[in-house]
């Protein structure tokens, strides 16, 4: 999986609208991401969590909320309009996991309504919704990269001694 782009709106400390563009992949396929404390990275990783697992990240369950759709609602940036709501756009392509060629851009965004959060969900292959594709995501993405795996992928240094704990680490993998 190639990571290309992540698009975040009114996103937990970003307010408005804001672009990570990642770098051609190099022989050995890393990206680090780099910053000050406190400055969005551990948000940056989650922005790509929920946008690929949505529920099925259990950050909710990480970060002590009682719902997945209050750690949603915990995750609209405090200074934005929450009618307005949030939205993560990832741009991926799994030309070397699986035979689609052209990028999939993954798009998940949720507003609180008068009924409640409202979330929306769709995956575009060449600009063009794929009604298939969004409607078995979960399925079609858990095959390329299990959701409680994704943690030994996406994570911030400071949460690396927590899965360098060897009660931790056997925990982990036993999900």
């Amino acid at each position: 999986m190639i990571f290309k782009k992540l698009e975040i709106f009114n996103y937990g400390i970003f307010k408005g609208e804001h672009k990570v563009i990642f770098a051609a992949p190099s022989i050995q396929s890393v990206t680090l991401v780099g910053g000050l404390n406190g400055s969005g990275k551990t948000t940056i990783f989650e922005a790509i969590q929920i946008a690929l697992f949505g529920s099925r990240s259990n950050l909710h369950k990480e970060n002590k909320q009682s719902s997945y759709a209050k750690y949603l609602t915990s995750k609209i940036n405090r200074d934005a309009n929450e009618q307005v709501g949030t939205s993560i756009k990832f741009t991926i392509n799994l030309s070397e996991d699986i035979d689609i060629h052209e990028d999939i851009m993954i798009v998940r965004s949720w507003k609180n309504t008068t009924k409640g959060l409202k979330e929306y969900f769709e995956v575009y292959r060449n600009d063009i919704v794929d009604i298939d594709l969004s409607e078995n995501w979960i399925e079609f993405i858990s095959q390329i990269i299990s959701p409680n795996l994704s943690k030994l992928f996406l994570f911030d240094g400071e949460k690396i001694l927590q899965y360098a704990d060897p009660n931790n680490t056997s925990a982990l993998l036993i999900q």
